[in-house]
């Protein structure tokens, strides 16, 4: 039982040591290349110990991708000086000009462009970027992707991918993003060729087999200390062939064939063929030179077709094949995912799928549908899964990958950036226009060139209105003065622009009118009726009317005062002698009806009979509850005063009488007096100062000039008329 044990635990040590990959290989077959930086060791997994940084020349997923910007020249289009600081494998050290406006990537050869990753420091910046290809060297103006696709890695990676169809010379970076630039990796793709089935016609020796061509050694010495790195066909083989068959099937985009350092001619004009899966030739590739070179670099015709075996014949009259090293780059065909290819992705990625993870895509830069990111961002939205707004653009639309502005600027002059605010005074699409000049400081919205604040005089969102009639100054919120003819003064000063009313100093108008005179810069004369020829100096009225009561109209009134007395107490006893009688038939009614028919005889009664009937309906239910119902006149006509007084109770004129409204618009100071008020029937009735009838007194026997009564105008204003309240006893 013992023996047992030891036995199997010896087994499991032998195979665990057996299955380790030598120093610098990783993987179930150990057929993955370590690429650490500083030659660091990685482990089981192709992880870099003590260091995620990969060897110059190498980047991405385990550092397995090959950079293609270290085999040309990075160059700052603006100096144009070489910034080999953006190809140092460093992603914290970066371009130092933060105002470069291009960065340029160029071979000497054309290659297939697939994808670029590019680290910044501002994670603000990662999206900003544009990628544009030089073809040919005949080609002046760039060519930008039609579809092209941005990829976050995280805050500070992002991943550019574009499948041209053709080969490029020239990768141009322009954008905002150019200022945080630190490092720029344009993919070659991953050396598939790696520990895969190498065969070929013949050996010349057990040491200079097949898989010498892919051991990951491209050593060109041939004899060197062993192990030989390189191949070697016997002589006299006719047709001399070298085959590599893969595992799985991959996109290949380059071939790289390493020579033998001596002896070079014998590679001269070879053949190579590609295969794909139903053994069908792809690609039949005859070197055209015919001539020695170190390496020789192939692209293939057809990136996107998945190969599955490829030939490399010799061709030259010695028939002798020799390689030292067969570099053949590319990675996944759709749908597949992994180092060796070999797992499919996600169902709801079936054909695109993130090649180290087999994860979908969860943000679309410039597309808002991830993982397929197929439809492109709305107007006025850009980024990550189009979260961003596009700011500071004319009619915001911008590029939904970097934010640009397309159409330039909105209050800002930098396009496309649109960074740099407006100048003070302009405003609008790239700062072009100039801010309205009754903007105060001229200072205006630099987007839509609203003034911030007016000059005086002014007002709008423009500042080109005019203060309206009868305001001025700072915002138009002074009155014009009260002395302004029409109320109209100057928007700016405030002076009486057209005049004054009631003074005479135009445009200052501080200056009232002499007495006697009104109106427009105090050019009317006040009325010949004014006492002493004073009048208002704005509307010319009387402050005093002359008095046109003479003692003679006195005694008239008195007359006519003391008769309508009488009548009215000839009235009062009738009616008080028939009630007190009983006399019920004859009613008060039918005396007056009988007094305006101008009956004598009170106890006959033929008047109009209708009179009755009409004065009945007319004033019958006059009372009604009506919503919103208009306020009715109180005019009285004379002839139904009397049927309008029988109709009503007491209650119902006093409530009319309170509604009377007694405005007082000018002075009343001789009605107010202490000796003149008890003058007044009732105190909220008074004459106006300026109109009052003022009687003709006898000063020995201390009267007064005071009775309730006014002048009203008549025709041409004539003081023809007086209004008053009827004679009151005391006055005398």
């Amino acid at each position: 039982m013992n023996y047992f044990i030891i036995f199997s635990l010896f087994f499991l040590y032998f195979n665990l040591h057996t299955k380790a990959c030598n120093v610098g290989w990783f993987g179930d077959s150990c057929q993955y290349k370590c690429h650490c930086r500083d030659n660091a060791k990685c482990d089981a997994t192709g992880a870099c110990n003590g260091t995620e940084e990969c060897e110059r020349g190498w980047f991405g997923y385990k550092c397995q991708y090959r950079d293609l910007a270290i085999d040309g020249v990075v160059s700052n289009l603006s100096t144009p000086q070489p910034v080999n600081i953006l190809t140092d494998g460093n992603d914290t050290s970066c371009l130092a000009d933060r105002h470069a406006k291009a960065v340029a990537v160029q071979w000497n050869t054309s290659v297939y462009f697939t994808w670029l990753r590019i680290v910044v420091r501002n994670p603000s910046v990662l999206t900003k970027f544009n990628v544009s290809f030089i073809y040919n060297l005949n080609q002046s103006i760039p060519s930008f992707c039609n579809q092209h696709r941005l990829f976050v890695v995280n805050n500070l990676t992002a991943d550019f991918r574009c499948d041209l169809s053709q080969t490029t010379w020239k990768v141009i970076l322009e954008g905002q993003g150019l200022s945080s630039l630190c490092s720029v990796y344009i993919n070659g793709g991953r050396n598939v060729a790696l520990k895969q089935n190498a065969s070929q016609t013949s050996n010349y020796s057990t040491l200079m087999s097949a898989e010498n061509a892919v051991d990951g050694n491209s050593v060109d010495i041939f004899f060197n200390k062993l192990p030989y790195s390189c191949t070697h066909t016997i002589v006299g083989d006719k047709s001399p062939r070298w085959t590599l068959t893969f595992e799985e099937v991959y996109t290949v985009y380059r071939f790289i064939l390493f020579n033998r350092g001596d002896n070079q001619e014998r590679l001269a004009g070879f053949l190579l063929q590609t295969f794909d899966a139903m053994n069908r030739i792809v690609m039949n590739y005859t070197d055209p030179r015919r001539s020695i070179s170190d390496k020789y670099y192939v692209n293939t015709n057809s990136p996107t077709l998945p190969l599955k075996r490829i030939t490399i014949q010799a061709t030259s009259s010695e028939l002798i094949l020799t390689l030292c090293e067969v570099e053949t780059y590319g990675d996944c065909p759709p749908g597949k995912w992994s180092l060796a290819c070999n797992l499919s992705c996600d169902q709801l990625c079936p054909s695109k799928c993130l090649v180290h993870s087999g994860q979908c895509e969860t943000n679309c830069v410039g597309y808002t549908n991830p993982p397929n990111c197929t439809f492109e961002c709305p107007k006025g939205r850009w980024g990550v899964n189009c979260s961003s707004t596009c700011s500071n653009c004319f009619h915001g639309d911008c590029n939904t990958v970097t934010g640009e502005c397309i159409l330039g600027c909105l209050g800002y002059d930098n396009p496309p950036y649109c960074t740099n605010g407006c100048s003070t005074g302009l405003y609008g699409k790239n700062c072009t226009q100039e801010c309205f000049n009754t903007c105060r400081n001229n200072s205006c919205d630099s987007s839509t060139g609203h003034c911030q604040e007016c000059v005086v005089g002014f007002h709008g969102d423009f500042c080109l209105d005019e203060c309206e009639s009868g305001n001025w100054g700072p915002r138009c919120a002074n009155n014009c003065s009260i002395n302004c003819f029409n109320n109209s003064c100057d928007n700016v000063n405030g002076t009486c622009s057209i005049g004054c009313i009631g003074a005479n100093d135009p445009p200052v108008c501080d200056t009232i009118c002499q007495s006697g005179y009104y109106g427009k810069n105090c050019s009317e004369v006040c009325s010949s009726h004014c006492v002493n020829g004073t009048c208002q100096a704005t509307t010319g009225h009387c402050i005093v009317h002359e008095n046109k009561l003479d003692s003679s109209s006195q005694e008239t009134a008195l007359i006519v005062g003391i008769v309508l007395a009488l009548v009215a107490v000839v009235v009062l006893l009738l009616f008080v002698t028939i009630r007190w009688r009983g006399k019920v038939e004859t009613t008060l009614r039918e005396i007056l009806q009988k007094l305006q028919c101008g009956r004598d005889n009170l106890d006959e009664f033929d008047c109009n009979e209708n009179r009755n009937t009409q004065l009945e309906t007319k004033f019958e239910n006059s009372y009604h509850n009506y919503e919103n119902e208009p306020e009715q006149s109180t005019a009285i006509l004379v002839k139904d005063f009397s049927s309008y007084v029988l109709s009503h109770d007491s209650d119902f004129f006093v409530q009319e009488f309170k509604r009377i409204t007694n405005p007082r618009e000018f002075p009343t100071e001789a009605a107010s007096s202490l000796e003149n008020r008890q003058k007044n029937l009732y105190a909220n009735i008074s004459p106006y100062d300026y109109n009052r009838v003022m009687l003709t007194v006898n000063s020995s026997k201390n009267e007064t000039d005071y009775i309730n009564a006014s002048y009203i105008s008549g025709f041409d204003d004539e003081d023809t008329f007086i209004a008053s309240q009827g004679k009151y006893m005391i006055d005398r």
